[in-house]
């Protein structure tokens, strides 16, 4: 992970997730590949899909393995884009958002545009981020409304990996 961060930093590499996905094989399914034969399997076997929406390769790795250990299937989407793309394309049972990727506001912008769309504005959506620590502003979605912080949890990074998958649960009805 350093070295991928050096690249990145040196300009070797365009971003984190070029490199991420070459090397944990984390990518977004293209149309050609088997992948639906595993979400079969999945579903058969009762593991619930988790869509993982961040641009910090860090955070994906150890957060995708926290739910994949939990029993959750885990889909990965590097930008607000690519979520969009991942979830018409195979909706998933929860997504897990972080605020800031390509702009500072993506992740509101994303779960706005999940929320209004009839085909996902049931899949809950928990938004992790450190924004808090970053820019000193607190969100919740209790006391600040579903117009502007449109999801169905908020935490902050960095988050116990137990509280992840409580949290992940309690969206699912299954704590």
């Amino acid at each position: 992970i350093a070295c991928l961060k050096r690249q990145c930093v040196d300009g070797e590499v365009d971003t984190y997730s070029t490199v991420a996905r070459e090397l944990f094989g984390l990518r977004p399914r293209e149309k050609k590949d088997r992948s639906h034969e595993g979400r079969k399997i999945a579903v058969m076997n009762g593991k619930k899909r988790v869509l993982l929406v961040d641009d910090d390769v860090d955070f994906v790795v150890a957060t995708g393995a926290v739910l994949e250990n939990a029993g959750f299937e885990v889909a990965v989407a590097y930008s607000g884009d690519e979520c969009l793309k991942e979830v018409e394309r195979d909706k998933p049972d929860v997504i897990i958002v972080d605020v800031m990727m390509e702009r500072m506001s993506t992740g509101f912008v994303l779960s706005r545009k999940l929320k209004k769309d009839d085909n996902s504005r049931r899949i809950p959506i928990l938004m992790v981020t450190a924004v808090t620590e970053k820019t000193g502003f607190r969100f919740d979605p209790k006391t600040d409304g579903p117009e502007w912080l449109p999801v169905d949890d908020y935490a902050e990074k960095p988050l116990d990996p137990s509280d992840l998958i409580r949290r992940v649960k309690k969206l699912l009805r299954q704590e």
